[in-house]
């Protein structure tokens, strides 16, 4: 038995305005973690959400984590949740993303779950498949850490979460609108965050599913 080995690390970030409820302290506080597993929980309060994000990354990379977990306090899980996503991730090692299934706050709800950049939400799955995805939202998701350093993002200079000093982040998530155009029509792919995310795995060719029985 190796007695020496390093654990690997679980960095979960809670990206945070200070409004969720008690059902998401819960949510929390009842979350069955892996074993053997070594595990760093960061809220990062009052940024939008992109720049949250974007602290999140630029941490986990720093402290070597093999993955990075996000828990959007609007969104309510299941005990089970993490570390089911934890893991197909371990069983699919060449899937970069991994979500559970949530929805649009609109009625009826909408599954996030797109599989074309302006054609809607798809339907064709049945409760409990592994859907491979192009684009869903963050709520409730887990990343591969060293599937970063195939992306090529921008950086920009913001202030360091903890001290104000500059620093210079890479922008895996981008609020704002993005889209293509022939010359004519924009076709725009989304305008959150994620969008600017999920488009650059499509370009490098890394996969992303969901779990619909989550």
């Amino acid at each position: 038995m190796k007695q020496d080995a390093v654990k690997p690390l679980l960095f979960i970030a809670i990206p945070t305005r200070g409004k969720h409820s008690f059902h998401f302290s819960q949510d929390i506080s009842g979350t069955i973690y892996p074993s053997n597993f070594s595990l760093v929980q960061m809220y990062i309060g009052y940024r939008e959400v992109g720049k949250a994000r974007n602290i999140a990354c630029a941490k986990a990379v720093e402290l070597g984590a093999q993955y990075i977990v996000f828990r959007d306090e609007d969104v309510i899980g299941t005990p089970i949740t993490l570390k089911t996503l934890l893991y197909h991730m371990a069983n699919h090692p060449d899937w970069t993303f991994c979500s559970a299934l949530y929805a649009t706050k609109s009625y009826p709800p909408e599954p996030l779950l797109y599989t074309e950049w302006g054609q809607g939400a798809n339907y064709e799955w049945q409760l409990g498949d592994l859907k491979k995805v192009l684009f869903t939202g963050m709520g409730y998701s887990i990343i591969r850490v060293s599937d970063l350093a195939l992306l090529e993002p921008e950086q920009y200079e913001d202030g360091d979460y903890n001290t104000g000093n500059p620093v210079r982040y890479k922008e895996y998530f981008k609020t704002g609108d993005s889209g293509e155009t022939d010359g004519i029509s924009t076709f725009k792919y989304g305008h959150t965050e994620d969008a600017h995310f999920f488009k650059m795995l499509e370009d490098k060719g890394l996969h992303s599913y969901i779990d619909t029985s989550l």
